[in-house]
């Protein structure tokens, strides 16, 4: 079974090791290395040697508790690890100690979702359900709109018309002629467009509410058999991997949410520019069928003209 063997922590330390009797650590009398340490606040002496007239004495934060072929136990800091040969059973233990550490925190991190399994399934199905009416309620706009939905996907975020000004002027023939001039108006931008343009938020999150909801029922066979069965790194990345899509599947959630929350905030006046033909996405937001939806846009269209001082406007796709 996987064990932590991380120290953090002078105190802990101490229980292992007497700080003032200790000994040199050579390869000829080293024995096993039994756990890591890394100090955030302390520093405690190096004891590696070729010889003990050339002790290193060297203070580090992070290094190993070793045990000697007498049975004592001393310190060796973690750069001077590499003065031993990499075939040395020194740096051959070593490295089984780290990736023995890594598996532990990885599994120590993914405990933390079998701890939380029925909160964490129930957030799930709180997310999903409400994804579902989104989408139920995103269906149902497209099919009131119809074939108009083409021109408003086709529209910018962006509102944009093109206004001008007609100006009559009498030429060098004494001819009347027209000028047009025209000048391009922003006018705010559609919010939460995106939510009804893309369905990729939506497959997205359930993408990864199917990978989360199969790692958790692995997880519970993992964890039952962890006794019997020592898995490795590998095994535990992937376990590990499946359960982080729970980052996903809120991180999709919140864009949904605000950008549904956002969309329905538009006002009919500023979805009149929406597209070129408004009037079924204003009686959507409107709640309204009557014939003075039509009317109520030529009017938002006149004001822009008066308000402006304009001839005419065109719609900007």
């Amino acid at each position: 079974m996987i064990s932590q063997s991380l120290i953090n922590s002078l105190e802990v330390l101490m229980k292992y090791v007497e700080l003032n009797n200790l000994m040199d650590v050579s390869k000829n009398n080293y024995n096993q290395v039994i756990y890591e340490y890394k100090l955030n606040k302390n520093s405690v002496e190096c004891q590696c040697s070729e010889d003990r007239s050339n002790v290193c004495l060297t203070k580090h934060k992070h290094g190993f508790i070793v045990v000697l072929d007498d049975g004592s136990k001393s310190l060796i800091g973690n750069s001077c690890i590499r003065k031993f040969d990499s075939d040395s059973q020194i740096r051959k233990d070593i490295n089984i100690l780290r990736n023995t550490q890594r598996r532990s925190d990885k599994l120590e991190s993914i405990k933390k979702y079998s701890d939380n399994y029925d909160k964490l399934l129930n957030e799930i199905k709180t997310m999903s359900e409400k994804v579902e009416d989104v989408a139920n309620f995103k269906k149902s706009f497209i099919n009131y709109l119809g074939k108009e939905i083409v021109m408003f996907n086709r529209s910018s975020s962006n509102l944009k018309v093109v206004g001008g000004k007609i100006r009559e002027y009498v030429n060098n023939n004494g001819k009347t002629k027209k000028e047009t001039i025209r000048a391009n108006y922003d006018l705010g931008v559609i919010s939460g467009k995106n939510i009804i343009d893309s369905d990729r938020l939506f497959v997205e999150f359930n993408s990864s509410k199917k990978k989360f909801i199969k790692g958790m029922d692995n997880l519970k066979s993992l964890l039952e058999n962890i006794e019997n069965n020592d898995p490795s790194e590998k095994e535990i990345n992937a376990y590990r991997v499946q359960l982080e899509e729970i980052q996903i599947i809120q991180q999709k959630f919140e864009e949904i949410s605000s950008n549904w929350e956002l969309f329905k905030s538009n006002k009919p006046e500023n979805l009149v520019f929406a597209y070129q033909k408004p009037h079924q996405l204003v009686k959507y937001f409107l709640k309204s069928k009557d014939a003075g939806v039509k009317y109520f846009c030529q009017q938002v269209e006149s004001k822009l003209k008066e308000d402006r001082n304009l001839d005419f406007i065109n719609i900007k796709l």
